[in-house]
This record gives C-alpha cells, structure tokens and sequence, in this order.
C-alpha cells in the first residue's frame, strides 16, 4: 500500500504539472525559491465554527477553541487536514490520502475518532466535505463526488455517487445549498450537480472558472474565488443554464477562502489579508474594506458578527479580539543527510512540556512527517546532529540556554531521549561537535570544551572567555570561531582542549550573531550590519574583505557553493552570491519574505529550511519553475517497463528500462543516473555503497543520495 500510495502522489504531481501547462500562457524565467511544508503543523488551512466552538486544522492537528480563542484541546489525525465541517457535536474532516476521518467533539477538552475512516473504493482520497442533514457530500482528490449517508456518524455508508467532468479535475471545497451542490474545481471551474435524489446524483454545468479555489452560495447566487482571478458571482437559480454576473478582481490579489454573510462576502486574500466585499449588487461588486491586522488570509468562517480568519503568517484571528498563537516555535533547525529535520521550540504557549526537540522526517518534500519529541529542561537555542555509523547510535547534541548541554539518543527518531548532560556556567547558546568533543557557544562565558567520549557523563575539558557574547561557533581543526556578539569574531586555538588559546579576533561594526566558513573566508551575520565576510587565511590576522547590508537583521547564516544564505529576522530569507568575496550580491530570486522572523537556516541540496520563530520551521524549493510535458518512450527490445510521471520539482523518476538496468532522473537540473533494479531495492552500477536505503518500501526515493556519474 505504501509503494502504491507513494505512485499516486507521483501522478498527482503530475497531474498538477500538466495542469500548469495548460492553464499558464506565462514564459518561465530564472529559478526562484517557492514555499514549501512548515511546521507548527503548517499555516492554518481550515476552520468551522459551531455549538459555541471554533475549530481549525494546521496540517495534521485538529484543534478546539473557545468561542474567546482559548484552548480546549487537539488530536492528531495523522495526516493532513484539508477540509472540516461541523455538524452536532461532530466533526467532519477531509483528510486528503487518508480519507475522510469523522471526530466526536462532544467533549471539546479532549476530541476522539468516531468509528473508522472512510475511503472511495479506487483509494483516491477525499479532498472537500459538506454536511447537510444526514447526509455528507465529499469530492475526491481526483474526480468522484459522492454521496454519504452519516445518520450515524461513525459508520458512514456510500448513498452515490457520480465523476465530475473534465480531463483534469482538481475539486478544492463545495458547498450545498438545497437540491444543488457546488464544486469549485482548480481546472475548471464551478461544477453544479442535482442532488435531489442522493443515490443518483447528477451534473448539471459547468462554469468556466479556472483557478476555482472555494465557493459558497447564498439564495440563487454562488460566489467563487480564484487564485488568479478574484471572485466572481454565478447566478445558479437554472443550475442547468447558470449565468455569470459580475466579478471583483484587484490588482495583487490571491483569493481563497470565502463565506458571505447578507450583502457582505468575506474573502481570504492570501497577499492583502481579509476583505469584505459589498455584493448587493451582484453584477458591480465592490471593496467595502479590508482588515488591519490580517496579512496571508487563507479561509475564513464566520457564525453572527464573528469571523475568524486563518492567516499564514498569523495564525487563527477572531476579527477584532486578537489571534490564537498555537503552541510551538522554531529557534533553530538541523537537517542531516536522511533528510530528518531536527526543530528547536524555546518559548512555546503550552507549558514546559511542549519546550524542547522535534523531529521530523521531510524524505516527501512538502509533508513534514512528525516522528518523535523530547521536552528538554531549559530554553533550547541551537541543535546539532551526529549520525552514528551502521549499528551505533546517533546522538543530537543541544545547547539548553541556561541549563547548558543536553545529549539526545536519536537512534529512533520515534523515541528520542536524553542520556546525557552539562550545565555550564553561562548560556549555552551553538554547540558543535568534532571528535569527542563538543564546543558550547557559553554566552557571556565564552567557549566551553566538553570531553562527550562518554555521552552519558560528558565532562568539561577546558574553557575560555573571550571577552564578548559567544552566541555561535564553528569548528575547523584546530581551530575555533566564534561569533562573540558585540567583539565580532573570535578566533581560539583548541589543540590543546584544557587550555584554548587566543588566536585572533575581528571586531565588526554590528553584534556578531552566527558564523560559517569556507574555504579561507567566514562568513559572519553581523546583525542590523548584515553579512561581513572575514578573510581568516591567516587566523592570527583576520581581515574584512567585504560585506552585505541585508536590510533586516542578520542572525543567522548557511553556505552552499557560492551562495549564502541568511536569517535576516524581519527581512526574511537572503541569498547572496559571493562568488567575489569582495562584492557580495544580491539573488532577488531565491530570496523571499518568511512569515515569521527568520532566525535560522539549514540548506541541504536544493532545500533551504528556516526557522521562523512563531511560525515555525518553513521549507522553501529552489525550482526553474519550467512545466514538464511528459512524453511516452518505447525502449527497443526488452523492456522491464517503463513510466515517465513527473513534474518540474526534484522527485526522481524512471526515466527508462532495458532488462534489470534502468535510468534515473533526478529533475531538471540534476541529470541521469544508471542503476540496476532488484526487486524493490535500486543499486547504482559504479557507487553501490552511497545507496541510502530507508526500507524496502520507500520506492524511488532511495535513490535520491547517489553519486552521480553522467
């Protein structure tokens, strides 16, 4: 079932792809960075209101709030939320891949599934979900719209069902108003179907709309909103001769969510935040205003005068009466070569409970996948990982804040635990590890070495004070570098760990938050000075060869060829190319706005994670954004089989078979490798041992750590 489900997200990707292709008229330029899965739980998706409660989904969490925006309490269904309606004390919930999950609510404190989940007989998924009555209508992730009879909620039982029209259907939300159900389909438009017999449901129409994200009709009115062309108004009073009426489009605008109350239609507009529209009149709609206070308005739900607002950037809004801020942040991040992703949450609204390491597998670009948690004592700061050899753990290594070291068995990532810590003097704010020795950041106290031969008993080895804030540290040799915050850059001979010694230091104009290096240049993030770049090839006399003013404050920083990328706190992400260290530019491209303050950034191939404090760990892609036309090929000869299914995003693929010998591709950029195919397991010919094998099951994606060859 898993390679199975793995094929299918293949295809819907490329579903998605020939979507592009058809619907975009638009020449793709230069590669540019786009947003990818995030975490907490990713940006609210989805939310309903009902019996004094309002309810919303951040990707795999349900949770409960008062009517004030208090917590109630969660569940986590295990897979993505994108859809929830409510109805009686039970929640409806579209669960994408996973079907259609239904959850008692009748105790907000603590929602329970109700009965199993139910999934449409071909497995593709349940995408929308309206209940009306008894009975709950849903669409499919590819084109089936059925209807369910849920007089009990916990044993749904198919009434009918019927496939929407169109050689690409991609159904995002519906909504039932009488005898009609409404589908607003991303390809093509607004479907309308009777529904007046549930064991016979048929189409009616269809509304040229493409882009269709949402729509709610009200009397003989449907309103749908368009990704790219705002929202439009569609008489349905003949749902067999609909007629479209007028449309409000604004320049820069993104519709998405909608919910129209009398003659105001409130409309989720993902780059202005939340508008209310006058629709009186419904061939001139127009702007009545738009809410101070909302920026990447995603769906809105609204019971009497409240209306709740789910915002990329700001989480769940109740209009006027503040945000619900879910707990959880990210301080800082770790990404390690199997593609787990380790978050640090320092100042989380839950409780100390909530504070510490997550883990995540992100293998599936775009679907963090949570595997393990551990509450740490302190105010986690910064997390580094070894991973151990074959049959030997790996440990994370955590600088605690005040309660300085913590060593985390993450051999399973499922269980992590603590074996071992240190609390040093200071504020452990970077720990790195060479050996067996870890290099604590110690705060006002400087450099801490810390002998971890014995993860369960780490000793202190020797220290030094260097005299500043020691916020961030690298380790090269024998050398140590320290970004020493208002000192600038500290540079500590550690040969001999009981007695680090001064090699050199750079005072730089801004506070010295981070620090990387490559080659004979570190590269600091010099706070509100942005990017100074230090020529270290002679440690004992180190030299400012250039810098960068990022505009926002830099507080962190990652390296990737010949490019660096920066936290720039307010200012988002940076990249900067500084193939001459002297004249850093900037790549307008692969730089962009995050929705919360950029403290930190991981790369790792053509990923770049940030930490983006109260909005979570963010994943962003560089792509060339280049539609994929596929195209059949038929190998000569003998052929194991071939597919080519793939979209312009770096998944690879079989590119063809001959016998047991099949090529691969990794994507526009990456080439073509051989490999030999057993079963489920993939060998390349010439480099068998930097196969990354992750369970037979996993599909293609073992082949993502090759080495290539041409």
């Amino acid at each position: 079932m898993l390679f199975k489900e793995k094929l299918m997200r293949k295809a819907m990707r490329w579903v998605a792809a020939v979507a592009v292709v058809m619907l975009s008229h638009q020449a793709y330029g230069a590669p540019a960075l786009k947003s990818g899965d995030r975490w907490p739980h990713h940006a609210p998706r989805a939310a309903a209101v009902g019996g004094g409660h309002v309810f919303f989904g951040r990707g795999n969490v349900l949770t409960v709030l008062d009517n004030d925006l208090g917590h109630l309490g969660s569940i986590d269904l295990q897979s993505e939320i994108l859809g929830i309606f409510y109805a009686a004390d039970t929640l409806y919930v579209a669960s994408g891949a996973n079907g259609l999950k239904i959850v008692d609510v009748s105790t907000p404190a603590a929602p329970v599934l109700a009965g199993n989940p139910y999934m449409p007989e071909d497995n593709s998924g349940i995408s929308s979900i309206f209940v009306s009555g008894k009975f709950a209508y849903t669409t499919s992730l590819t084109n089936i719209f059925t209807v369910l009879d849920v007089s009990d909620p916990a044993a749904p039982v198919k009434a009918g069902s019927t496939t929407l029209s169109g050689l690409l259907v991609s159904a995002a939300s519906l909504f039932v108003s009488g005898t009609t159900a409404a589908v607003a389909d991303q390809v093509n438009g607004l479907h309308l179907l009777a529904i007046s017999d549930p064991a016979a449901p048929l189409r009616t129409a269809i509304v040229p709309l493409p882009g269709a994200s949402e729509v709610f009709t009200a009397g003989n009115y449907a309103y749908v909103t368009s990704a790219g062309a705002g929202m439009g108004i569609v008489d349905i009073s003949d749902p067999a001769e609909p007629a479209q009426l007028g449309s409000y489009a604004p320049e820069n605008a993104k519709f998405l969510g909608i919910s129209v109350a009398g003659d105001s239609a409130f409309v989720a507009d993902e780059n202005n935040g939340l508008l209310e529209v006058n629709v009186g009149d419904k061939n001139n709609p127009s702007l009545i205003r738009l809410f101070a206070g909302t920026r990447g308005a995603y769906s809105v739900a609204h019971s009497g005068s409240d209306i709740f607002v789910c915002d990329f950037a700001l989480g769940l809004q109740k209009i006027g009466s503040g945000t619900y801020n879910p707990p959880g942040d990210a301080r800082d991040l770790f990404i390690d070569a199997e593609y787990y992703l380790y978050v640090l949450d320092d100042t989380s609204g839950a409780g100390d409970d909530q504070e510490g390491l997550r883990i995540f597998d992100v293998f599936n670009i775009g679907n963090f996948v949570f595997k393990g948690f551990v509450a740490t004592p302190g105010k986690a700061r910064s997390v580094t990982v070894v991973r151990g050899a074959a049959g030997t753990p790996s440990y994370a290594y955590v600088a605690d804040g005040e309660s300085g070291l913590q060593i985390v068995d993450v051999s399973d990532q499922t269980a992590p635990v603590i074996v071992g810590s240190l609390d040093t003097s200071g504020t452990a704010n970077d720990v790195q590890v060479s050996g067996n020795y870890a290099y604590v950041a110690d705060g006002e106290a400087g450099l801490k070495v810390i002998d971890i031969s014995d993860r369960v008993h780490p000793q202190l080895a020797g220290s030094f004070e260097t005299g500043g804030t020691a916020f961030a540290i690298v380790v090269a040799g024998d050398l140590v570098y320290v970004a020493d915050g208002g000192r600038g850059l500290h540079i500590i001979d550690v040969a001999a760990k009981e007695n680090p010694l001064s090699v050199g230091f750079l005072d730089t104009d801004g506070t010295a938050y981070d620090v990387r290096i490559s080659g004979p240049y570190a590269y600091v993030a010099d706070g509100a000075e942005g990017l100074v770049i230090i020529d270290v090839a002679t440690p004992a006399a180190p030299s400012r060869t250039g810098g960068y003013n990022t505009g926002g404050m830099a507080l962190g920083v990652s390296i990737s060829g010949n490019y660096v990328r920066i936290a720039d706190g307010t200012g988002g992400l940076v990249t900067l190319d500084v193939s001459d260290p002297a004249a850093p530019v900037q790549v307008d491209a692969w730089s962009t706005g995050t929705n919360g303050n950029a403290l930190n950034v991981a790369s790792i191939d053509e990923y770049v994670f940030v930490a983006e404090n109260l909005a979570g760990a963010a994943v962003y892609q560089l792509s060339d954004e280049t539609p994929f036309e596929p195209k059949p090929f038929d190998p000569p000869g003998d052929s194991a089989g071939c597919f080519i299914m793939a979209a312009a995003v770096r998944e690879p693929r079989l590119d063809r078979c001959l016998g047991p010998v099949c090529a691969m591709r990794f994507g526009p950029f990456f080439g073509r490798w051989n490999a030999h195919v057993s079963g489920s397991r993939y060998f390349h010919p010439l480099e068998k041992s930097s196969l990354l094998h992750r369970g037979g099951g996993e599909g293609f994606k073992q082949m993502r750590h090759f080495t290539a060859t041409e």
